[in-house]
């Protein structure tokens, strides 16, 4: 069974007694882009428990196959945290906080029969071979866990290696996640592979307009909280996107109206607000946390129901000839 470590990075709410918060002595200085999901919060949060309970529905259940492996996904991934060393970037690296059941992942990885170690910059990394691409990986011990650090390149995974021991800079200073935060993107400026693009309008059109951005996303006391501080190319272009958002929450309130069975999902667009200040748009949310996992079961239920729908719709197998 070929299963590579990057598939931890698609693990964003594991139930775990650890916490994983963002560590910025992991992130080179000089990264462009962070993106950490706090497990320990998510998992914690009302709205978390009710989308692992929905599992199934929210196409969870893939990640099951690491049992075979003794590693209970959202028991021993702990937290992740990706991020992009420079505007030139090509390829994230990708650094797991986990448990040490990892380890049994780790040795089945070392006997792929593509598998090779090679050694740069004084690290010892193995490298493996899925769906004919090249992956590249370390895992080290940390404290009672483990840290994986994985990437389709070596040589920002030798650099993300030298900043976790001390021997180039780490980011000292930058936004900090608000208390409860369980999803934190720190975007200084866009990697050129993101605006790789010639379309003239639509999201793509937007994005080349942000600067710089900070989005913080979590569950504190009895709320469920989302905010974005978006600095953008000019006053112009963030009065233009205020305008553009608010129609869009104006829209969904009133395509939600009469599916009652969405009210919750409802009752969160009802506390967005968008304003503009300067070169920066400023977006927030805020909803009840009881309310946001309501409408997570909702929306689990109207997926089960698509997918059954789906299943109907499929024609009847042939019963099979006698004799054959």
């Amino acid at each position: 069974m070929r299963i590579h470590l990057f598939c931890l990075a698609g693990v964003v709410c594991p139930l775990s007694v650890l916490a994983s918060p963002l560590d910025r002595a992991l992130v080179p200085a000089n990264s462009v882009v962070t993106a950490h999901v706090d497990v320990e919060a998510f998992g914690g949060s009302q709205v978390g428990k009710a989308i692992m309970s929905h599992r199934d529905q929210f196409k969870l259940g893939g990640l099951d196959a690491l049992k075979a492996f003794g590693i209970e996904p959202f028991r021993d991934f702990l937290g992740i945290t990706v991020f992009m060393s420079s505007v030139d970037s090509q390829t994230p690296v990708v650094v797991v906080r986990a448990t040490e059941a990892i380890d049994a992942l780790w040795k089945h990885l070392q006997t792929e029969p593509q598998a090779k170690s090679m050694n740069s910059g004084g690290y010892d990394i193995l490298s493996w071979e899925d769906k004919g691409e090249r992956k590249y990986g370390v895992v080290r011990p940390a404290g009672n866990g483990r840290l994986a650090f994985i990437c389709d390149n070596w040589e920002p995974l030798v650099d993300a290696l030298k900043t976790a021991d001390g021997k180039s800079p780490a980011q000292k200073d930058g936004p900090t996640p608000a208390a409860g935060s369980f999803v934190f993107v720190d975007v200084r400026e866009l990697p050129k592979n993101m605006l790789d693009d010639d379309e003239e309008d639509g999201p793509m059109a937007v994005l080349r307009e942000v600067r710089s951005a900070v989005i913080d996303g979590g569950e504190s006391g009895e709320n469920l909280f989302a905010s974005a501080n978006i600095e953008m190319s000019s006053a112009q272009t963030v009065t233009d996107v205020q305008q553009m958002a608010q129609g869009m929450a104006a829209f969904g309130r009133m395509a939600l109206k009469d599916h009652k069975n969405l009210k919750g999902l409802r009752e969160g667009l009802d506390g967005f607000a968008a304003k503009a200040d300067g070169k920066h748009l400023l977006l927030s949310t805020k909803w009840k946390a009881a309310d946001a996992a309501a409408a997570a079961g909702d929306i689990a239920k109207e997926m089960g129901d698509s997918d059954d729908e789906d299943e109907d719709d499929r024609p009847a197998k042939k019963p099979a000839k006698k004799g054959s």
